[in-house]
């Protein structure tokens, strides 16, 4: 075999070599990026989301909060209704009604699950175009893990979470809220729901215990960063859950009604991305080398 031909096989090797290893650097980058990807959008495809059962988004909903927060819903009273409270609120008097937007009669107030049916339903989830906001107001007949309906008339937030899971909606659960922002789930306009216990009490953010209460919660998560504790909600501070007294429509640290609940945090669709950076692996011979190029280089992912 001629020298020249043995040349060529071995130059032709090498440009063989030099695209394998390029290639494979680049699937490397791809890998590295996945795994970068935080685990709050490496959701499965088959999840369902509020966005499916709402009709309307994340950006939506939260875009529409912010329009109304300051002059609408903040500061609205705090009104409650129990169950022993019969017969239910009607819609004029209902506790949905922000004081920048009363009700026909004039009627202002909101509990928490009023707070959340309104900002909702002004972003544009209502119960004519959301089977599961008719159901929270007809008060969730059929959810599991009831007894039959519940509070309706969008007043009571443990309505809310039975439907969440009746739904199948991706819902995380914490038994205390510091493990909910520790783990990285938690974005702008997702909502948060904390159930009691109806056994014992629990310590708050001061490291005082209370005695049981029995009452659940519901709000709007507000951070911008998963660990930043912002919470929107109307509250009244039934067993002194807060440092100071929380009465109305505000903006806060995450705060329960009762503290020793269970923490829920029930999702919008996350949406990731991943940054590739394409390199040479053999700069010193492209660089600056008008034969060599990465402008066409193409990459898939695939689920």
């Amino acid at each position: 075999m001629s020298t020249a031909i043995m040349h060529r096989k071995k130059e032709n090797g090498r440009r063989w070599a030099r695209a394998v290893i390029t290639s494979f650097a680049g699937v490397v980058v791809i890998l590295l990026a996945l795994l970068a990807m935080p685990a709050a959008t490496a959701r499965a495809s088959s999840e369902v989301t509020l966005d499916d059962v709402m009709g309307i988004d994340r950006g939506q909903f939260v875009s529409s909060v912010e329009a109304n927060w300051s002059s609408v819903y903040e500061n609205t009273p705090y009104e409650g209704w129990y169950l022993s409270q019969q017969p239910y609120p009607t819609w004029n008097d209902g506790m949905f009604w922000p004081r920048g937007n009363p009700s026909p009669t004039g009627h202002v107030g909101m509990n928490c699950g009023g707070f959340v049916s309104r900002a909702l339903t002004d972003a544009g989830a209502d119960d004519y175009s959301s089977q599961y906001m008719a159901d929270w107001w007809n008060g969730a007949p059929n959810a599991i893990d009831g007894y039959g309906a519940a509070a309706g008339h969008y007043a009571n937030a443990r309505t809310f979470w039975r439907l969440a899971k009746t739904y199948g909606l991706e819902m995380y659960t914490y038994s205390n809220k510091w493990d909910l922002l520790a783990s990285g789930n938690a974005v702008k306009g997702d909502i948060i729901v904390m159930i009691d216990d109806y056994d014992t009490g629990g310590f708050d953010d001061y490291g005082r215990y209370h005695a049981h209460e029995n009452d659940s919660h519901i709000g709007i998560f507000w951070g911008d960063a998963p660990d930043d504790d912002k919470f929107l909600h109307a509250s009244h501070d039934i067993d002194a859950t807060a440092e100071s007294q929380i009465s109305g429509c505000v903006l806060s640290t995450i705060q329960p009604k009762c503290w020793g609940s269970t923490f829920y945090l029930i999702k919008w669709r996350d949406y990731g991305g991943i940054t590739l950076n394409k390199t040479s692996s053999l700069p010193n011979v492209s660089d600056g080398n008008a034969l060599y190029g990465l402008s066409g280089a193409e990459y898939g992912v695939f689920d």
